[in-house]
């Protein structure tokens, strides 16, 4: 405990108001819809300087599935016409863990997908955009074709530069996959170089990235252990990612679930200080729930701490760092209540603002159901943009940062 609360204060020479006063977040009183599309699923958002809001999403329509963008100027109050980013004839796949992949950076916009290969395999596709309105050709990351790649994790660097991660098959290991590296300079127009960070990964958990503003690049994978113990294991690079430790974990829950659990972890950062989210169940006296740690400028990790506590069935976080060294955690669960059964809710919590934080998670309010897989982003006034996957359509709560007696 010692630890996390030195971990937190060292986080109020980024952002003096993160422990001094409790806040909370006014939700609109009911969610909307936010694609007013057939068949759309696995929404990516993500916050621009020039055109506002930017939702990526999956759309399934005519036997083809393509990747599509939309932009509002207007903070969520309506949204342009959808702009297709995939190519005419190509599919693209994937739901949860196998989803697209979404980050901005001084260089504008990344997006990464998982597509079929013609003739057998898969590629993970790339493609950029200053804006949202427009976006590149998409060209192709991995650097072998004809076998099986997937689960991609994107992230920006200080630099500029765009970092790729997925799980790879192309050296066949049995009953796990590895994770690979790739870099891009010119703003996602071109990859270099694939470079294996690590092996014996669980083969359906989406691995995660994140860059300390030092340069460091870290990535954190779920792993396949001895007696199938499937922890989270943590790597970093030095040198842009040409190079990496020695993988090692943050925690060590000893969870055995008996097959891939399909959850991954979350990685991000506010300066040098690393935060890592992640479901376990068992292991160190918490229970079962989505955990977060932090790490102060490459010290060792706090121990862990239950963000979900008071929630059911919580998994399949995301973390989402703003500039202001803020730092909110996203994920799915129960409402603790009643038969313990209820619907899943979407739940946020700012993991950075100790008081807030234990108050408990926060749900979206209205009447929704079906919530799949929550993904959020925040800006330095303190609005909240929340966007999940409900059935056949993506579903939108925002909310407004207040002061809390």
């Amino acid at each position: 405990m010692k630890r996390a609360i030195v971990c937190l204060v060292g986080l109020l020479l980024v952002a003096p108001a993160a422990l001094g006063q409790a806040t909370t977040l006014r939700f609109e009183a009911a969610p909307r819809l936010a694609l007013a599309l057939p068949r759309v699923h696995d929404p990516q958002v993500a916050l621009s300087a020039t055109r506002g809001l930017t939702v990526l999403a999956i759309q399934e329509l005519d036997n083809r599935a393509q990747m599509v963008a939309l932009t509002s100027t207007d903070s969520g109050d309506t949204f342009g016409e959808p702009v297709a980013v995939s190519l005419p004839g190509t599919w693209v796949f994937g739901t949860g863990e196998s989803g697209p992949a979404l980050t901005t950076g001084s260089a504008g916009l990344c997006v990464a997908w998982h597509q079929a290969r013609a003739g057998g395999g898969t590629d993970i596709m790339i493609s950029g955009s200053e804006s949202g309105a427009s976006w590149s050709r998409p060209v192709r990351l991995t650097d072998r074709p004809g076998i099986s790649h997937g689960y991609i994790a994107l992230t920006s660097a200080p630099d500029g530069a765009f970092y790729a991660a997925w799980l790879d098959g192309r050296e066949k290991p049995v009953g796990s996959l590895d994770v690979y590296l790739a870099r891009s300079g010119d703003g996602g127009k071109t990859f270099g170089k694939n470079v294996r960070v690590g092996r014996r990964a669980s083969p359906t958990c989406r691995p995660a990235l994140t860059v300390t503003a030092d340069g460091r690049l870290f990535v954190a994978w779920r792993t396949v252990e001895t007696n199938n113990v499937r922890d989270i294991a943590l790597a970093s690079s030095a040198d842009g990612g040409q190079t990496f430790t020695e993988a090692a974990g943050p925690a060590s829950d000893n969870w055995k679930p008996g097959t891939c659990p399909r959850s991954g972890p979350a990685l991000a950062a506010t300066g040098n200080t690393l935060h890592l989210a992640w479901y376990a169940e068992g292991g160190g006296g918490l229970g079962s729930g989505v955990r977060w740690a932090c790490a102060d400028d490459g010290k060792p990790f706090a121990p862990p701490t239950l963000v979900s506590r008071g929630v059911l069935d919580a998994n399949h976080p995301t973390l989402t760092a703003s500039s202001a060294g803020r730092v909110h955690l996203t994920f799915q669960g129960r409402p603790d209540g009643g038969d313990g059964w209820r619907p899943v809710r979407a739940y946020v919590s700012e993991v950075t603002n100790w008081i807030t934080a234990s108050r408990g998670p926060l749900a979206a309010p209205g009447v929704y159901s079906q919530v799949s897989y929550p993904t959020s982003s925040f800006d330095t006034t303190g609005r909240l943009w929340m966007l999940w996957t409900a059935g056949e359509s993506i579903q939108l709560s925002r909310a407004r940062e207040i002061s809390a007696s």
